[in-house]
């Protein structure tokens, strides 16, 4: 008896500041974005992104980032914290929901 396994081939790799790869792996005719980014190179992807959509420097994303991490902080010691919450701070900067994961890790600790 013979098992196969399905094909796996990476069409794109690239080199990640933080030491990580990233790249798009296609199993079966589905693309597998696979980027494992660590909370630093997250914060600074996401304040580069803050920072194009509202016209601003750096300076101010990261505030803006800051108030918004304040804020669902305050909400999670009240224990009044909704998962509705957290997309509405990615809305609020002007993310994607995809970064919610993110704003998960910093309340948990990360």
């Amino acid at each position: 008896m013979t098992v196969r396994l399905p094909k796996v081939r990476r069409h794109l790799s690239m080199r990640q500041a933080g030491g990580g790869t990233a790249g798009t792996t296609n199993i079966n005719g589905k693309s597998i974005i696979n980027i494992p980014q660590t909370t630093n190179d997250m914060q600074t992807n996401i304040i580069e992104l803050i920072s194009n959509s509202c016209g601003c420097s750096q300076t101010e994303a990261q505030e803006y980032l800051d108030s918004e991490i304040r804020y669902l902080r305050e909400l999670q010691e009240a224990d009044d914290l909704r998962g509705d919450d957290i997309g509405m701070a990615c809305s609020n900067l002007g993310l994607d929901l995809d970064y919610q994961e993110y704003f998960i890790n910093r309340l948990a600790g990360a």
